[in-house]
């Protein structure tokens, strides 16, 4: 009877403690993102998988025919413009103001497209570690200018956004003591954490 009432006393002084357990993605810092620069198709990877990579070093390399059409006909469209300029700049003043903006026109239009042309070869953005997102179903694949291809592992700090049930918010935003993560492909492996922003999120049902 004593241990009874002693072990009752002591768990109303020492709760047990709770463990609240959820799942999350590691979301990349943007900085660090690998992103393809325009519309194209992933024709091969220059780097592996893992490997040590410097900012402004080829990943991968893409193609897109439109891309290279749209480039070589502003390029020709500004040759041929330039030339009526020439001709005409001395003897209709008029004429050679309409092409002078046109060929300003064709100017910014070429600009952008020799842009998209470089950004077929997309490059490390920082120093790190490559990661890709299944670089095995990317090859041939056709991804659109922004897509998320993967990212560059550094030493800073990762972020990891996790939905946390309804009925546990509450403890979790007032009585954390500690936050620990693991990574799904070494889940021995434990980590220290810290919350650095909670996000209230309201699920409407419409009928």
């Amino acid at each position: 009877m004593t241990l009874f009432i002693s072990a009752s006393v002591l768990l109303m002084v020492y709760p047990m403690p709770r463990f609240t357990v959820a799942q999350g993605i590691f979301w990349a810092p943007e900085h660090s993102q690998v992103l393809a620069g325009a519309d194209c198709f992933v024709e091969e990877f220059v780097a592996l998988q893992g490997s040590v990579i410097g900012r402004g070093e080829v990943i991968a390399i893409c193609d897109s025919e439109q891309v290279r059409t749209e480039a070589r006909v502003a390029k020709s469209r500004l040759k041929e413009l330039t030339a009526r300029h020439r001709a005409v700049v001395g003897s209709d003043q008029t004429e050679a103001n309409i092409l002078k903006d046109e060929m300003q026109r064709t100017k910014a239009e070429l600009a952008l497209a020799e842009q998209l042309l470089f950004a077929l070869k997309i490059a490390s953005p920082i120093d790190g570690v490559l990661f890709l997102e299944k670089p095995q179903d990317l090859i041939g694949r056709y991804v659109q200018r922004g897509t998320y291809l993967g990212y560059i592992k550094t030493n800073d700090a990762a972020i990891v956004r996790v939905l946390i049930p309804q009925d546990e918010v509450s403890e979790v935003r007032h009585d954390v003591i500690k936050v620990s993560v693991r990574r799904a492909e070494n889940i021995g492996h434990i980590m220290d954490a810290v919350i650095l922003r909670a996000v209230s999120y309201t699920h409407l049902t419409l009928p």
